[in-house]
């Protein structure tokens, strides 16, 4: 789910995004993950799910709503040590008299004794993170560890991080106006909205027998050689964009193939499933921010292509344990895997329809964007995809997954993007633009990246602990109310009226940074668990990863209305020359980005259910997508689960016992 938020532009939902942030950017739009409820094991489609956070993307999941409650790897004795220990400077300010008192009244203690358990207490702490991933290297295995370490922190949060802030300064070298490079950046964005298709893929046509690793070594084969080929070669732009568009698609089938496998793992051993959980989200976060740290020196030493051949050692990691089966793939019989094919269409097929949809959606906006330079036509295939994807969703879903799917491809698809002309306004010299920010690229990736990561967390964190339990209608108005107030400054810094109010651009930027990365987490969070909620049971991983592909490829949608908005409006800079004039209209773009999403605001009250986020939202038939569709009523004898449905009440051992051999939920589940 990449959004573009290295630039002053809105983020999804009207807040601006002034900052370079690792997810929206690389990322994992992605949308953006959550892979711990799956179909059963056996199944590789349990961890469809995708995005990518930033590339726009509905990308990372919560690390947990109970993550202060759940037990920790440690053991009794420990904690109740460090307990005791703490409790003893809480009463007292002043620690030296506290420990007056308990001389005085409690048993005596020898300052041995004292020195001793300050050391054991001290040690606890130093060694406690050691201590944790020995448990975790326990309970998952080395193999899983390693992989997800490779596939999640290397590839996701560095690699995905780091390999999307350099992209526009690479057109900005071609000369390329902002309303293309928009396109563009839509463009390198569109794998992540392939991930169902290739999900389906890995599970229907294995490679040699094997389901996973040919995906994950051709993916990565495609990557890391564009990489090399993106350092060396000068070669047309529209070249350019395919090898982004082929490392974003190694990420993306590294991203999915991995989730499928930890998802397994999830359902193991659940009880610890978040401390896995941590270990990958915690990983991925601290990877992404040594990327920005690293990334906006680099570009300006030695230029925004020869990064990427420094990258290319950390793309190759994932070779290594995907050949050596760090995945723990058996191969499969042809006969075995016919029939698991057959079955997975029958019993799926409405699920199989929306992902060769979306695919073919995916694939025509890709051709128009690279192939075709007219503003115009990439806006007319943005519409035609977008009522595509909106009617099909809506006929074969059920209602509530419809309204909600509608509302956030809505959403996503309105909050229209101009972060192609705001990358020169903010980065132009005082050659192109005598009166413009001039910000360094230092302080336009690094600073604002790093700044808006670090906020993000606080995001995530005050959500946790004060948001989670409000109704998924409250919260979204409020924040989405927030997000068009806030979107105000954009217009402020596009209209330089922050400069006549003594405010510097860096100081007025960091500020937006700081509110943007807060109110964004805050309107991203409910999507994620309502996602997860609307996903019917034993298909949640499919399901999940087909509707966060949707809703990234509305990200896409808005990239290229957007384009269209700012060729309207003239603000076509180019990097070259005295462009100040092609500034003038930014600001009006900046208010049409804040009233349009006002519409989908409006809509809130009816697509959205009426629920608390930790309602059940599917009581009825929780395990159908199709329940009460208008394609379930036009077709009543034809969707998978009617037949799956009809074919276990003729078998004659058929009870509806979920736990029995022959129950529907039993035949779904084995297959998806």
């Amino acid at each position: 789910m990449p959004k573009d938020t290295t630039t002053m532009s809105s983020s999804k939902g009207g807040a601006p995004v002034y900052l370079a942030s690792a997810a929206e950017n690389g990322s994992e739009p992605d949308t953006a993950t959550h892979s711990g409820t799956g179909t059963s094991s056996g199944s590789d489609a349990e961890a469809y799910s995708s995005p990518d956070r930033k590339q726009n993307t509905f990308y990372p999941p919560a690390r947990g709503d109970d993550s202060e409650e759940r037990e920790p790897l440690t053991s009794s004795t420990t904690i109740t040590s460090a307990a005791t220990l703490s409790s003893s400077f809480v009463a007292g300010g002043n620690p030296n008299d506290q420990k007056l008192k308990l001389r005085n009244f409690a048993a005596p203690s020898s300052p041995t004794d004292d020195e001793k358990e300050r050391a054991d207490y001290a040690e606890e702490v130093l060694f406690k993170p050691f201590r944790w991933l020995s448990d975790l290297n326990e309970l998952y295995g080395f193999r899983l560890l390693f992989m997800l370490f490779v596939a999640q922190h290397i590839m996701k949060g560095f690699a995905g991080t780091f390999v999307g802030q350099p992209e526009r300064f690479i057109y900005k070298s071609y000369h390329i106006s902002g309303p293309q490079v928009q396109i563009y950046m839509g463009v390198s964005g569109l794998p992540w909205a392939l991930k169902p298709i290739f999900g389906l893929l890995s599970d229907l046509v294995p490679i040699n027998g094997y389901n996973k690793r040919p995906y994950i070594l051709g993916a990565s084969f495609l990557g890391v050689t564009s990489m090399l080929f993106l350092a060396f070669l000068e070669v047309p732009v529209t070249m350019i964009v395919m090898f982004f568009f082929c490392i974003a698609l190694q990420r993306s089938v590294c991203d999915l193939l991995t989730e499928a496998k930890y998802a397994e793992a999830l359902k193991k051993k659940p009880e610890h499933g978040p401390d896995l959980m941590t270990f990958v989200w915690g990983g991925i976060e601290m990877f992404g921010l040594i990327a920005l740290m690293c990334v906006g020196p680099l570009v300006e030493w030695i230029g925004p292509r020869k990064p990427y051949l420094l990258l290319m050692p950390f793309a190759s990691l994932i070779l290594y344990p995907t050949y050596k089966n760090y995945l723990d793939e058996t191969k499969r019989p042809a006969a075995e895997t016919q029939a698991h094919r057959k079955k997975l269409v029958t019993e799926n097929k409405e699920v199989f329809m929306l992902c060769i949809l979306i695919t073919i959606c995916t694939l025509c906006m890709t051709v128009s964007g690279t192939l075709f330079t007219s503003v115009r036509l990439h806006a007319l295939t943005a519409l035609v995809v977008l009522v595509v994807i909106l009617f099909s969703f809506s006929v074969i879903l059920r209602p509530e997954i419809a309204k909600m799917n509608a509302f956030y491809v809505l959403q996503g698809s309105l909050s229209i993007g101009i972060g192609g002309a705001s990358f020169y306004f903010f980065t132009d010299g005082p050659k192109e633009y005598p009166t413009g920010p001039h910000f360094s690229t230092f302080f336009f990736v690094t600073v604002l990246g790093v700044t808006g990561t670090l906020c993000s967390l606080c995001g995530l964190w005050f959500y946790n602990r004060f948001l989670k339990n409000y109704s998924y209608i409250t919260l979204l108005t409020l924040t989405n109310l927030l997000g068009v107030a806030l979107s105000i400054l954009d217009i402020a810094i596009f209209t330089r009226s922050n400069v006549a109010w003594g405010i510097s651009d860096h100081l007025f930027v960091m500020g937006g940074t700081v509110s943007a990365s807060l109110i964004g987490n805050w309107q991203w969070m409910p999507g994620v668990v309502m996602l997860s909620q609307m996903c019917p049971r034993n298909m949640e991983a499919t399901l999940y990863a087909l509707l966060a592909g949707c809703h990234n490829l509305g990200n896409s949608i808005s990239e290229y209305l957007g384009a269209f908005v700012l060729e309207e409006l003239g603000c076509t800079p180019t990097g070259q020359g005295d462009e100040t004039t092609k500034f003038d209209n930014l600001w009006v773009a900046a208010l049409i980005q804040t009233v349009v999403p006002m519409f989908t605001i409006a809509l809130i009250p009816y697509m959205i259910p009426n629920n608390k986020q930790t309602d059940t939202i599917l009581v009825d038939a929780p395990d159908s997508a199709t329940k009460g569709s208008l394609y379930s009523k036009w077709f009543p004898d034809t969707t998978g689960y009617q037949q799956v449905a009809r074919m276990e009440s003729q078998s004659p051992r058929s009870s509806g016992d979920p736990g029995s051999k022959d129950s529907p939920t039993a035949a779904r589940g084995a297959s998806v």
